[in-house]
């Protein structure tokens, strides 16, 4: 999916603790969250979406709606059962436009996870199969690069044999071949590697590091 992330509605990906708060949530059609979490989260948001871990191998996101109003009420004025005594504590409560809508594919866990409101695009939810695309993708050309980089591990792990590589950027050039992703300037120098098993085990923060490496080098040449 093509999408110009900056210009993308924003969503609020929220947790939830249960079964019975994500059934009520998806039957009265709101989502809600105390005001102290959300204190890192730009509001209003276009979206919210939840995400959780209620049932084997579902640890992530498979539903979103679109917000009507944003309330900031006290606890007392959310008609959910309180776990503990807190009547009086600010809350945000998200009433939605309609129903909550099934991800045509969920969104799973890898790297990031969501204990506290956090905030992402809806193009990336929708375009995202794993959590970190979420949090960890900054641009369509790191969204790009992100999608290159899994497309050249897959073709490798596939056929060793291969060499897969591509152009990360005018500068860059990313190779994988004998167990590593290779990072070579314009020369094919070498900068940096990355182990293929690495990766595959904790792909967002191997992405985060190539991501990095890209966005200092384009400071250093603007400066």
């Amino acid at each position: 999916m093509t999408f110009k992330i900056n210009e993308n509605p924003k969503v609020l990906i929220g947790s939830v603790r249960s079964e019975l708060q994500y059934e009520y949530c998806a039957k009265k059609h709101f989502y809600f969250a105390p005001a102290i979490r959300l204190l890192e989260i730009d509001l209003p948001v276009a979206y919210v979406a939840m995400y959780h871990c209620l049932y084997p191998g579902t640890m992530g996101i498979d539903s979103y709606a679109k917000v009507k109003r944003t309330k900031l009420v006290k606890r007392r004025d959310i008609p959910y059962p309180m776990t503990r005594n807190n009547p009086n504590e600010e809350y945000y409560r998200f009433d939605l436009v309609d129903r909550w809508q099934k991800l045509d594919r969920p969104v799973i866990y890898r790297d990031e996870t969501v204990y506290a409101p956090r905030e992402t695009t809806l193009g990336l939810l929708l375009s995202s199969r794993e959590t970190y695309e979420l949090f960890l993708i900054n641009s369509d050309e790191e969204q790009k690069l992100n999608e290159k980089l899994k497309a050249a591990v897959a073709a490798y792990i596939n056929d060793n044999s291969a060499e897969p590589s591509f152009k990360a950027n005018e500068y860059f050039e990313i190779k994988v071949t004998e167990g590593y992703i290779n990072l070579l300037n314009r020369r094919g120098t070498l900068v940096s590697k990355y182990s293929v098993s690495s990766f595959t085990e904790h792909p967002g923060k191997i992405f985060s590091e190539i991501a990095g490496e890209l966005r200092r080098v384009a400071l250093a040449l603007e400066q």
